[in-house]
């Protein structure tokens, strides 16, 4: 029997690499039943068809997970057993987003049923043409009036694809066109009870969720109270909330809602707690709202739960330690000051995949902690690249408690039947799945522990009137005049940059840096930065050193130019040093080194932004924004090489590169990773197993460039003389190995 694949996805370049991937994994073959053909992926049974009907019977359905690894490439063990599955369906869902949980549909049934007017602007981001549309005075189109083709765009936008691994702002990005719908304070019952028919239907009981606009909104409190009690009559289904503090606040804005939160608590759907947002700060930098919240637990509400997301991504391994010692040394001190005991508050860590040394383990275990699994989100957030960089397995056996999460099923296309699968295919044996289940029936006993000693709240009002805060005159700490401190400090910030760069002799007019580099290619040019760099072996990094030579040696400095970060360390740091012995070279013309900043090169210490190293420099812009940090750069950087034909050059790294790899794999940005150093350009090269982005040698970095654009070369540049430029650039060299 023929067969072809076909992938529903709106991105025409993940289709064919899907499609490909697994026409070369697939087969169809024949089953006793002669009518009958069965569709395989490697050995693993998915379809039965009725070769005279063409019916179709659903034998087993790949997770979001394998479709994800096998849009990456085919070699990435998947798609996985079926014949050790576990029959542990979760029963909870602990670690999840209000605003991610709810399916696309169901977002859009419940708009259409209140004829909300959805944001043209958004609907643009999806490909919407709105032109067709009545948009009104504040820029919206009524959702009732869309086709039914444009919703289902709109639907695509509110979820990463089951087929893309994609970057936290990529994951913001989805959550902003969520929030015409998850914001919206009339759709907010129907979409609880919406939520919680989509828990019954999966067999969850009891779904916290992580929410922030309670916090300072007495509304959406009343609305809790009002609608929860009817929704566990009807479906069965407890919905509880835990506070959501981004960990990015201003330190005096964390602490009033820190105060807020222990005030509104006594509510019994507000369980606890949430520090979230993008993991790329110091758990340690909200220490003391930590601190506060302990006490509070240890005080006056014992079962009340600190959750902490820290370990989602490798940028701060000390994360999960710190935030289980942050919480445990509260407890001790407490109990030395009082001389007596107190209950250990209940602590989790949301994701925990990195940082897990056996100190971090015995604190966790010893505290009863537990450490929430979200398998297939680690996966769509590029934070894993394989199910076996995922420790599940590790912290069970050591004796700590697990679960398993969902973080936001309507996003990443998972239930949690799931993510069970996921566990076994992490090593997860039948005794495992039992522990699983145990920590499960605790959670849910402290749960019902807690709901005795916390009443429906007959006066909302009043709460949140008379909220104290804990300083001296029990006012709020955040004012106008802490408001205007901070906005002076961004100002100048800019100014220091602006006056720094211009002291060092750096072009950053605009016109200026267009001029340029108007017309010419960018060879962009990332890697292993200050954390990473150390980690590089020593040999590694002079054929890094070497490469990066004779590539500044070899490209036309008139059809193309050099990016880089702009800050002077690890890999960027070789490429300014290659660049600044050609520009300096009496024998050669000078070429372009664009640096690509962001603000947060302001606060960098000496060897930040350098002299003698890039020769122009701008801010980049995302969604009309100047980037604020590094992490803002896989979307920035990639838009702008993207636009003009580059190339990108990624050598080992950490996250930023990891993200970027991975934004340049989904934007089909011409891209070649180098294989061998220590971080992500070999761990990326080898997760995209079957597309040929992989490079070891300078020598295979040029034939490669060349034979796809010759053009960015020297006009006397051969392939043929590869080896006289290696032994140049070597010489060059030499002086600074002396």
């Amino acid at each position: 029997m023929n067969f072809d694949l076909e992938c529903a996805s709106n991105d025409e370049h993940l289709n064919r690499k899907i499609v490909d991937n697994l026409r070369s994994i697939s087969s169809i073959s024949p089953t006793d039943d002669e009518d009958i053909w069965r569709y395989s992926i490697r050995d693993t049974i998915f379809i039965d068809v009725s070769r005279s009907t063409g019916d179709i019977k659903s034998v087993n359905k790949l997770t979001s997970f394998e479709l994800r690894s096998l849009a990456q490439g085919k070699e990435n063990g998947v798609p996985f057993s079926r014949e050790k599955l576990s029959d542990f369906t979760p029963k909870t869902d602990l670690h999840t987003h209000f605003a991610g949980a709810i399916t696309p549909d169901s977002l859009i049934d419940v708009g259409k049923r209140h004829g909300i007017s959805y944001p043209a602007q958004y609907l643009k981001k999806v490909g919407v043409d709105t032109s067709q549309y009545e948009v009104d005075g504040s820029g919206n189109v009524n959702i009732n009036a869309i086709s039914e083709d444009d919703l289902n765009a709109l639907k695509s936008g509110l979820m990463i694809s089951p087929v893309t691994q994609e970057t936290f702002n990529k994951m913001e990005e989805v959550y902003a066109l969520r929030g015409p719908f998850t914001k919206n304070k009339e759709l907010f019952p129907d979409l609880l009870h919406s939520l919680a028919e989509t828990y019954r239907e999966t067999g969850v009981e009891y779904a916290e969720l992580s929410y922030s606009s309670f916090i300072n909104d007495r509304d959406y409190m009343k609305m809790l109270e009002e609608n929860i009690p009817q929704i566990e009559a009807e479906t069965g289904v407890k919905l509880r909330f835990v506070a959501g503090l981004w960990r990015h606040s201003d330190k005096e804005w964390n602490m009033d809602d820190t105060d807020r939160i222990t005030s509104i608590a006594r509510s019994p759907y507000i369980v606890g707690v949430d520090f979230m947002g993008h993991e790329t700060n110091s758990t340690e930098s909200f220490e003391d709202e930590l601190k506060m919240l302990a006490e509070y637990a240890m005080a006056a509400d014992p079962n009340f739960t600190i959750r902490v997301h820290a370990g989602e991504n490798p940028m701060f391994k000390n994360n999960v330690k710190d935030a289980l010692r942050i919480i445990h040394d509260a407890h001790a001190a407490r109990e030395t000051a009082d001389g007596r005991e107190y209950d250990m508050p209940r602590v989790r860590i949301g994701h925990g995949l990195y940082g897990v040394d056996e100190e971090t383990i015995q604190l966790a275990k010893d505290m009863g902690a537990i450490v929430e699994f979200n398998i297939s989100s680690n996966l769509a957030l590029n934070n894993i690249n394989s199910i076996a960089e995922i420790p599940i397995k590790k912290y069970l056996d050591a004796g700590v408690d697990v679960v398993l999460g969902t973080d936001g099923g309507g996003i990443y296309s998972t239930v949690g039947e799931q993510e069970s699968l996921l566990a076994t295919a992490a090593g997860l044996e039948p005794e495992d799945f039992e522990k699983l289940r145990q920590t499960e029936a605790k959670v849910l006993a402290r749960e019902k522990a807690r709901e005795v000693g916390h009443m429906p709240i007959t006066d909302i009002d009043s709460i949140y009137d008379n909220i104290r805060y804990s300083t001296p005159d029990g006012k709020p700490r955040y004012n106008q005049a802490v408001s205007d401190r901070y906005a002076a400090e961004k100002a100048e910030a800019a100014r220091q940059l602006d006056e720094r760069l211009e002291k060092i002799g750096i072009v950053t007019d605009a016109v200026e840096v267009e001029r340029a580099t108007d017309g010419k290619i960018p060879v962009m040019i990332t890697g292993a930065s200050k954390s990473n760099w150390p980690n590089i072996s020593l040999e590694d990094q002079k054929n890094i050193a070497l490469t990066m030579q004779v590539l500044a040696n070899t490209l036309n400095p008139e059809t193309a130019f050099i990016v880089t970060g702009g800050t002077n360390f690890g890999v960027e740091k070789t490429m300014h040093e290659a660049v600044h012995r050609r520009n300096t070279d009496p024998e050669s013309d000078p070429i372009v080194l664009l640096g690509t900043l962001t603000m947060e090169a302001t606060h960098e210490e000496s060897g930040g932004v350098e002299p003698d190293t890039i020769t122009h420099a701008t801010i980049l812009e995302h969604d009309g924004r100047k980037a604020a940090n590094w992490m803002d750069l896989p979307d920035t950087q990639l838009e702008y090489v993207k636009e003009r034909n580059g190339y990108m050059i990624a050598i080992g790294g950490g996250g930023v590169v990891n993200d970027m790899i991975q934004r340049g794999y989904n934007l089909d940005v011409n891209m070649q990773l180098m294989d061998g150093p220590y971080g992500a350009s070999t761990n990326k090269s080898r997760s995209l197993a079957g597309n040929d982005y992989s490079f070891k040698t300078a020598a295979e970095l040029l034939s490669r460039l060349y034979k796809q654009n010759p053009t960015i070369f020297a006009k006397d540049f051969s392939v043929d003389k590869i080896n006289d430029y290696l032994s140049r650039a070597i010489q060059e060299l030499e002086p600074q190995e002396q």
